[in-house]
């Protein structure tokens, strides 16, 4: 998973890597910094252009990540195209986000000034 920061949105920062995932296969770690992406200088929209045109082939991802020692080029055998997180409830479990989502969409509707919504929560999160 790579993440940006909103005040610099072509940091590339790697702020966390799922375990098994292809990230982490290619040995990207968190506190490395996404220098490159296929020979080209990083960018969230080249990194999605890569994504894309990996999935469904046999091509791969070349990331060139800077790290406390020297650079490293990882090749990243990923196919699925974007991904992003989620929550997903299990299925046995009892449902107890509905209700609190229920009450903070009633909280928000009777907001009489626009100023003391919240903003909607978004992510600049990749998952590979």
């Amino acid at each position: 998973m790579l993440k940006h920061k909103k005040a610099d949105k072509k940091d590339g920062d790697v702020l966390d890597v799922i375990p098994g995932s292809a990230a982490g296969a290619a040995g990207i770690s968190p506190d490395m910094k996404l220098i490159a992406v296929n020979g080209r200088n990083w960018s969230p929209e080249l990194l999605r252009e890569a994504i894309a045109a990996a999935k469904g082939s046999s091509q791969l991802i070349e990331l060139l990540v800077e790290m406390p020692a020297p650079s490293k080029l990882s090749r990243l055998n990923y196919h699925e195209g974007e991904r992003y997180p989620h929550l997903a409830r299990e299925a046995s479990g009892a449902d107890l986000l509905t209700p609190i989502l229920s009450r903070a969409r009633a909280a928000s509707e009777t907001c009489s000034d626009a100023t003391e919504r919240r903003p909607s929560i978004s992510t600049n999160d990749y998952i590979l």
